[in-house]
């Protein structure tokens, strides 16, 4: 029934009919999706602070279930870096870049998740720490489609930071 309210758009009864599942399942893979689902209705219902909790649970309740590891983990946790940054828990939001850069280095998330966390970083009033993880993205992923955008966010960081020099610089 979840997955009935999902695909109409009906987010608040799909989070209580995945919850349901949750409770009401065994620890196994339909579990694990029962809870990745409420993290998502959670996400759209703009409850950050629970869906931080349904991806981490995600993470560690799972671990075990080979699947549920190669097919949601990484999800999972650039799930949780999303709803962690929408509440500036930059505390959950670093573990989960790094989790997801050690265990999933070749995701299609990762570059994603740091030019994530690097502009909340930014938007935060904290360049220098934006710009290092900028950096890290164009080192640990030199060909990413995404360079061009961390270059560019990497000028705003010395813009913000009144460095007029190295941000044409960047931007040339």
């Amino acid at each position: 029934r979840g997955w009935c309210h999902w695909h109409q758009d009906r987010f608040a009864e799909a989070a209580v009919d995945f919850s349901e599942a949750a409770r009401r399942l065994p620890q196994a893979e339909e579990q694990a999706i029962a809870r990745f689902k409420l993290g998502e209705a959670q996400m759209r219902l703009k409850d950050y602070t629970n869906a931080i909790q349904s991806f981490g649970r995600v993470v560690t309740d799972y671990a075990g279930f080979e699947r549920v590891r190669t097919t949601y983990f990484d999800q999972a946790l650039y799930q949780q870096l999303s709803a962690a940054t929408a509440v500036t828990n930059l505390v959950v939001a670093e573990d989960a870049v790094r989790k997801l850069l050690e265990w999933f280095p070749d995701s299609f998330f990762s570059d994603r998740a740091l030019l994530r966390f690097g502009s909340e970083l930014n938007r935060m009033d904290k360049p220098a720490d934006a710009r290092a993880k900028f950096q890290l993205l164009l080192d640990r992923f030199p060909k990413s489609a995404l360079a061009p955008q961390v270059h560019l966010a990497i000028a705003s960081t010395f813009r913000q930071e009144f460095d007029f020099t190295n941000s044409v610089r960047r931007l040339d």
